[in-house]
């Protein structure tokens, strides 16, 4: 089966990116202005520069973890573990990638609000602290400035996560090559990510079921431990009727392991 790989981390380069350069922009402007004599610390220097690196290192890094992955699928995709396979209809693709970009419209809001929000309040909190060495009228002035500061910061970082955010989305419904979808006993490739158990690293599927409300939905309830946030994921396949007898006479048989 001739399948386009593609990079599977692949919409975490942007953010990364851009970033990395607002953080560049930022270590040579104040590098212009020290050398001007006009910024007599050069603690924005170094603190940008250190940004800077840090997340062009991140960029380094995803890239290469996705070429690791793509070899990984490149493997699956040519073994003989595959159990049942499709390639989505031109209409069944057209139908996929606008209700997918439909639901996302809404998830810039939510990013651009929630750090706005959240570097507000940590710059009130750190600007009424800092003032509070003082007397209070010092803590309220300094609180006051804090929240500017955090929600201009949170504010930036808001866009920069949520303009990524977009453009994936948009990036994935101008795609018009069809998607494809193969599973296995204990792995699996589809939306163009792809998932293997992996009991070292504690990664497994914990349960395979249809959606009680959409019965074209397949969900793979998967076990996968993170340095942040929740070890369960959710992985929604949509499975056109012609292939539902072909997926529901191997459910039985791929392997899940409760946690």
């Amino acid at each position: 089966m001739n399948v386009q790989i593609k990079h599977p981390y692949r919409d975490a380069f942007p953010p990364a990116l851009i970033l990395m350069a607002v953080s560049a922009g930022i270590s040579l402007l104040g590098g212009l202005l020290l050398w001007l004599d006009i910024l007599s610390n050069p603690a924005l220097l170094y603190i940008a520069g250190i940004f800077g690196v840090f997340w062009g290192l991140m960029a380094f890094i995803i890239w290469l973890m996705g070429l690791a992955q793509m070899r990984h699928i490149a493997d699956f995709l040519a073994s003989d573990r595959i159990w049942v396979s499709w390639t989505y209809t031109p209409e069944e693709w057209e139908s996929l990638r606008r209700t997918r970009y439909e639901a996302t419209q809404g998830d810039w809001k939510i990013a651009l609000g929630c750090l706005t929000f959240i570097f507000a309040v940590a710059g009130a909190l750190t600007g009424v602290f800092i003032g509070l060495e003082e007397d209070i009228l010092a803590a309220l002035l300094d609180g006051g400035r804090g929240i500017i500061i955090g929600a201009v910061f949170g504010g930036l970082l808001g866009v920069i996560v949520s303009g990524g955010n977009a453009l994936a989305a948009w990036r994935a419904f101008q795609d018009t090559t069809p998607g494809y979808v193969a599973l296995g006993a204990s792995e699996l490739y589809a939306n163009a990510q792809y998932f293997r158990e992996n009991l070292n690293l504690n990664r497994y599927i914990c349960a395979v079921v249809w959606d009680a409300e959409d019965p074209t939905t397949l969900l793979y309830e998967l076990w996968v431990p993170k340095v942040r946030g929740g070890d369960e994921e959710t992985w929604t396949i949509y499975v056109p009727p012609r292939m539902r007898a072909a997926v529901d006479a191997i459910l039985p048989r791929i392997v899940t392991r409760q946690h």
